[in-house]
């Protein structure tokens, strides 16, 4: 499966002191992103400059937050995770 780039036009400056670099705190200048269908499942992966993202307010993203309120960061990475983890992926 090919991975599409598209490079920003302006980079951002890189942290002089590694020691302030923290969880939620520092971030790359692009990102990844996929489409997913039930039909066709995770198709045009791509790698983008940094932007900001939409999610629809019915999204479970919402409502897993409810269940994981209290936990620390490390859970909360896990548990997302395994929401891409246990999903099927098939070859384009």
């Amino acid at each position: 499966m090919e991975i599409k780039v598209t490079k920003t036009n302006t980079l951002k400056q890189k942290p002089i002191d590694e020691s302030t670099l923290g969880f939620a705190r520092s971030f790359s200048d692009h990102m990844f992103m996929v489409e997913y269908e039930e039909e066709r499942c995770w198709f045009d992966p791509r790698i983008v400059p940094y932007q900001n993202i939409s999610l629809n307010p019915a999204s479970p993203v919402f409502h897993y937050a409810k269940f994981l309120k209290g936990q620390r960061p490390t859970h909360l990475m896990t548990a997302v995770w395994g929401c891409f983890a246990s999903g099927t992926t098939r070859d384009a």
